[in-house]
Parts: C-alpha cells; structure tokens; sequence
C-alpha cells in the first residue's frame, strides 16, 4: 500500500494506542496474545514488515486481530509508521541484499 502523503505517526500512535495495545501491549513489547513489535525481539530491519507499503498493506487486510480489514488506508499506513519508527534488531546479513540494484524505495536501510 502506498498513499500520496507523508505517514503521520502522531495519528499511527493514537490508532495504535486504541486498536493495537490491547494485544500488542502499550509499549509494543508484545503480550502472550501477540509479537512485540520494535524492540530485540520484534522482526528485524530485514523483515518485509520493516518497510512501510507492506507494514501498511499487512495491517489494513489483518489487524487488528478480533476485527481484520476495519481500518481504513490511512489508518493502517500511520500506524505502520508509528510502528517502524521504533528501533528493532539488525540484520546480519543485509549487505547481501539487492546485489544488482533494485533497492525498494521503502526499505529501513
């Protein structure tokens, strides 16, 4: 998913803090419900859902959880923001990554 404005994670942090905290815990750091999302052991910056269109295209179609596909386009691209704002592990290998180009434009590093 992508949007032709810039991500207001200010917006994605009130979202989040309404329809995601409750199984993602208040501070991201994951519940027995669900996987922390930023932090050691969240996805690392390799991860699909470190970049912005798929973390915004994931969560629009999925989350939240009890009520997949509720949140509209501009909600899920925000709170996907907010999200991957936060730091997560790196990834070891990642110099390995695009060897002929073709770099996505979204990609964390």
């Amino acid at each position: 998913m992508t949007m032709t404005r810039k991500p207001d994670k200010q917006h994605g942090q009130r979202v989040f803090a309404d329809t995601c905290a409750g199984c993602h815990g208040p501070n991201g750091q994951g519940t027995m419900v669900a996987p922390p999302l930023w932090g050691p052991r969240s996805f690392n910056i390799a991860s699909g859902l470190a970049r912005l269109s798929k973390a915004a295209g994931f969560i629009k179609a999925t989350m939240p959880y009890t009520r997949p596909g509720t949140l509209g386009d501009a909600d899920a691209y925000d709170v996907a923001a907010f999200v991957n704002s936060h730091s997560r592990p790196d990834y070891a290998l990642k110099g390995f990554d695009w060897p002929k180009g073709g770099k996505p434009a979204d990609s964390p590093y």
